[in-house]
């Protein structure tokens, strides 16, 4: 594969902003960089996070303003943009995760660059949702015209692009996978070291929430159904991740006043950590396509409690795994 290929990632947030589309393009972007292409990120900013990153060679470009959500998409999308014409002639292609602002991003950038775009659409209900108003019609009649390629990650996902007329042969399933070498049961030695490191004891039992705060992901479940369990004093629960509820969720533990059972440890890199040193994985998300922390954790050996989403039934069979 020739050095000179250059692919641009669009994502809205990235590393140390911890998610599956964000894991995921992590993960992509390793392996592309192993076969000679030149790898770029183009991301939104957030505050604390430097504009500009070099990460395991992968290099990240944030920008926008921080704010209102709208005014952070839009300069996101309109700096970011400029910047990737800047860069146009050596761009191979484009790859847009998600159908908010990095397809917008991405099909402008198409009719003006005339360079391939692929999206990769990480949730199975999106598209079918979307289409159901004028502008989200609008937006996935553009789609069909000006993306030369799709990624499902689930089958549901996949479904729902055929269900809103996207050619069966410019879409592939390519489901999210992860190093079964890495992602592994745990010693009884890790993770005895890793529980006296973060605080924990033997007798624990360690619930885990990992991924972006954010209400779709309804963290707020957990920590509801936290506060139903008080009685047992075993009963300790991790919320590891960003995003903008975070807030809320810290005041909702303070309500309940569970903040010695509830630890927010806010974005890692290190999320092995996490899985090894927890016993029950919990993921309520309103929907998903094929959740990335969800294969991590059973690969980890952790017990699953996950909302009967079509992403999620693809890989949990009640009572059964």
């Amino acid at each position: 594969m020739s050095s000179n290929n250059m692919v641009f990632h669009i994502i809205s947030s990235f590393y140390p902003l911890i998610g599956g589309a964000e894991r995921s393009t992590q993960t992509l972007s390793s392996g592309l960089l192993k076969v000679g292409w030149d790898v770029r990120v183009i991301t939104a900013w957030y505050q604390g996070l430097n504009r500009t990153q070099v990460i395991e060679g992968v290099k990240v470009r944030r920008f926008g303003l921080a704010g209102p959500v709208k005014l952070r998409s839009f300069t996101f999308g309109f700096f970011g943009v400029i910047y990737a014409l800047l860069k146009y002639r050596s761009v191979s292609l484009f790859h847009a995760q998600n159908i908010d602002t990095p397809i917008l991003m991405g099909m402008v950038l198409k009719l003006i660059a005339q360079k391939p775009l692929i999206l990769t659409v990480n949730s199975d209900q999106v598209l079918p949702q979307k289409n159901r108003t004028f502008l989200g019609r609008l937006r996935v009649a553009m789609m069909r015209r000006w993306v030369d390629h799709l990624i499902a990650v689930s089958l549901s996902g996949r479904e729902g692009m055929l269900e809103v007329g996207i050619p069966a042969e410019r879409v592939s399933l390519i489901p999210n996978g992860l190093d079964t070498e890495f992602f592994r049961l745990p010693t009884s030695d890790e993770k005895t070291a890793l529980r006296a490191k973060f605080g924990y004891d033997s007798q624990d039992i360690v619930l885990l929430f990992l991924g972006r705060l954010i209400p779709s992901k309804r963290a707020d479940l957990v920590i509801s159904a936290l506060d139903k369990l008080k009685a047992d004093n075993r009963i300790k629960c991790l919320i590891v991740g960003e995003g903008s509820e975070k807030a809320a969720l810290q005041v909702l533990t303070q309500k309940l006043d569970l903040q010695d059972r509830v630890h927010f440890i806010g974005g890692v890199n290190n999320v092995r950590d996490f899985y090894w040193l927890s016993d029950i994985f919990v993921q309520p998300s309103q929907f998903e396509g094929l959740s990335v922390a969800l294969l991590e954790s059973m690969a980890c050996g952790l017990a699953v409690v996950a909302s009967n989403c079509s992403g999620n039934l693809e890989l949990v069979s009640d009572k059964s795994n």
